[in-house]
């Protein structure tokens, strides 16, 4: 990642502010995602639990709910259930998918920027150097969004009130 962006810096001076406002944008746009992928991910863990519940109710009463005709009762209770659950897990891919499209988006105007600010200055390098800065500015926000995933999933170093730690057992 950094060596990505030194290189790019070193070929093309001009280009660091958009290496800094890229980083800006892709670190919020993880922030945002990740925030929001995590409530909505616990909201959809939260619509599995009365699901599970009740299949496993009908499966204990499977007799008594036949002798006693209450099929339809407990077959609308699970259909809600289940579409209760297919929305929230609808919503936390919608998620994910729109945290996918930012990232394209950025990617996409960062290299824009980049190709038209290296057509206008073709003369100040040789096109081998414009073409390594033009690939190296497509492949930097993958190398930081790659870089920010692996540094949001290792776990916290200490345990306190900014981080908790471990769930109990």
């Amino acid at each position: 990642c950094v060596s990505l962006g030194g290189v790019m810096i070193a070929t093309s001076p001009v280009i660091a502010p958009v290496i800094v406002i890229a980083l800006v944008l892709f670190c919020l746009a993880t922030i945002a995602v990740d925030r929001s992928n995590i409530e909505v991910r616990r909201i959809t863990n939260n619509t599995v639990s009365p699901l599970l519940t009740s299949l496993n109710e009908m499966r204990a009463g499977a007799a008594v709910i036949r002798g006693m005709r209450l099929s339809p009762f407990f077959t609308s209770r699970l259909s809600g259930f289940a579409d209760e659950w297919g929305n929230m897990n609808f919503l936390f891919k919608s998620v994910q998918q729109w945290g996918s499209h930012v990232t394209n988006y950025l990617v996409c105007c960062i290299g824009a920027a980049v190709a038209f600010y290296l057509m206008g200055t073709r003369n100040e390098r040789s096109p081998a150097l414009g073409g390594l800065t033009l690939t190296y500015s497509i492949l930097l926000p993958y190398f930081i969004t790659t870089a920010t995933h692996h540094v949001r999933a290792r776990p916290p170093l200490t345990s306190g009130p900014l981080h908790p730690g471990p769930f109990p057992r």
